[in-house]
């Protein structure tokens, strides 16, 4: 019995010791520059990657502009009236993703990106229109157009079927 009693107190003392640990090293994590060393997430967060883009030899080539590094859906971009306005932004969660320097622009897209066009560059209302979506995409739909004048216009959140 005697070896069965240590061994009892040994593991509760490993229990106690466990949970202390638990309950410091989560209390550590609310601070940024120790949770940076103790998280792998935290680590990789933020870091750019780094994707090649097709080149335009041609007038009138499409132009491809890849937004992350998981593509599951695409979108194909429009100007209505007019065949080159390479100061209209597409934007993707805010960032710059390209401009609209053909009549037609393809993008990248995940879950959850947000899409937005600017055009504060021109003092004329300017229409895009959506011509092809991936068949994966539940939103933006093929058909929808965009007016927008001198403004940042929103498309939308993109969603996954």
């Amino acid at each position: 019995m005697n070896i069965m009693d240590e061994i009892g107190k040994r593991a509760v003392r490993l229990l106690i010791f466990s949970f202390v640990a638990l309950v410091a090293v989560q209390g550590l994590m609310t601070n940024d520059g120790i949770r940076f060393y103790l998280s792998l997430g935290e680590r990789l967060e933020g870091q750019m990657a780094v994707l090649e883009t097709a080149a335009i030899t041609e007038p009138g080539e499409i132009l491809e502009i890849p937004c992350s590094t998981s593509s599951p859906g695409s979108i194909y971009l429009e100007l209505v009236d007019y065949t080159c306005l390479d100061r209209v932004r597409v934007l993707i969660n805010g960032r710059e993703m390209g401009r609209m320097s053909s009549s037609r622009v393809k993008l990248y897209v995940t879950a959850g990106d947000v899409l937005e066009i600017d055009t504060q560059a021109y003092n004329h209302p300017i229409t895009l229109k959506i011509t092809s979506v991936s068949s994966n995409l539940a939103f933006p739909k093929e058909g929808m157009t965009f007016t927008s004048d001198q403004a940042v216009t929103m498309v939308g959140k993109v969603r996954v079927k």
